[in-house]
């Protein structure tokens, strides 16, 4: 089994030997159970800076699909599809009954 290692200040007390501590005693486990690791993090920086990155990250994906121009706009150029045709099926499927009034109901 491949592995990854994650280590973190749990407080504001804790000092950097904490997180070297975190990653030794998970990886005599890891090495106890024959898996393989494949990656550490460590976060010294805390939650809230990973907490930031990760918001903005999706922050800058939405405004991309925000202003990304559709089909009506530039035609042929548009992106192809922003479903997958599954996801375009049903919500077709749900427009019609909603137009004919009818339940829907999702299995």
């Amino acid at each position: 089994m491949r592995t990854a290692i994650y280590a973190r200040y749990s407080s504001v007390n804790q000092r950097e030997a904490s997180i070297a501590d975190q990653v030794e005693v998970c990886t005599r486990y890891v090495d106890k159970q024959g898996w393989a690791i494949v990656g550490t993090y460590t976060d010294r920086a805390g939650r809230k800076a990973g907490l930031t990155l990760s918001i903005g990250l999706m922050l800058i994906g939405t405004a991309l699909m925000v202003v990304t121009p559709g089909y009506a706009t530039i035609g042929i150029a548009a992106p192809k599809g922003r479903l997958s045709p599954a996801a375009e099926k049903f919500w077709q499927c749900a427009k019609e009954a909603v137009s004919a009034k009818r339940s829907v109901y999702v299995a």
